[in-house]
């Protein structure tokens, strides 16, 4: 069983088969931990584990300091758990990756930008403008997620993003998960709940390879 494999069962749902092949084929192969640590960090957060799933992001940032991958989940899983302020230094963090999306580091920014609107932190809201700014102004930032950061920048309008969503058709689900997600991040912060529950479901109903569909999912169950 190859992490291709288990891959492919996550993509089916099948977390807890998934989980269980990882964990089995962790246990005997150690040396294998960095390659599968990542995807049973995902399936613990399928399977509604936060804690420990934050465990095996964790891990992944003791084994990998310079990718933002174990950040970024970890981040999540302390945002599902109510540790809302870890959260946002465990963000912060990463701003420095040397491993990161391949916008050159849009991720990280973005993710802070989302606290900054949840938390009405306006001081955390002008850094990760800031941090948007500079990224989005890279090469790479033409490729997603950059459309991201020009949208929340303000620099391309909704349709103009969702248009970009639909540009690469083997990359539609992906992207189209990121676009909803921060759709709905701009509408809450415009006092719309109801629109932000929408776009959170088109969110939850994409790519589980997005951090804006663990996001999105945590955002709907405190919603409820």
């Amino acid at each position: 069983m190859d992490s291709f494999s288990e891959w492919s069962l996550m993509e089916k749902g099948q977390f807890e088969l998934a989980y269980e092949k990882i964990t089995k084929h962790i246990v005997e192969d150690p040396t294998s931990i960095l390659r599968y640590i990542y995807n049973r960090g995902l399936c613990l957060l399928n399977l509604e584990n936060p804690e420990q799933a934050l465990l095996d992001f964790q891990k992944l940032i003791e084994l990998r300091q310079s990718s933002d991958s174990g950040y970024i989940g970890a981040g999540i899983a302390l945002w599902w758990m109510d540790r809302k302020t870890d959260a946002v230094r465990m963000w912060q963090n990463a701003i420095n990756s040397h491993y990161t999306d391949a916008a050159g580091g849009i991720t990280i920014p973005a993710l802070l930008f989302f606290a900054a609107s949840r938390l009405d932190e306006s001081n955390l809201e002008k850094d990760s403008i800031r941090l948007l700014r500079t990224k989005s102004k890279t090469k790479r930032a033409t490729a997603w997620p950059g459309p991201v950061a020009k949208f929340l920048l303000g620099q391309i309008t909704e349709e103009e993003f969702l248009e970009k969503a639909y540009q690469w058709p083997t990359l539609q689900s992906r992207t189209l998960t990121k676009a909803h997600f921060w759709i709905g991040v701009d509408q809450y912060r415009q006092g719309d709940i109801e629109s932000y529950r929408y776009h959170l479901h088109q969110a939850r109903s994409g790519h589980i390879l997005e951090p804006e569909y663990y996001l999105a999912k945590v955002e709907l169950l405190e919603l409820k």
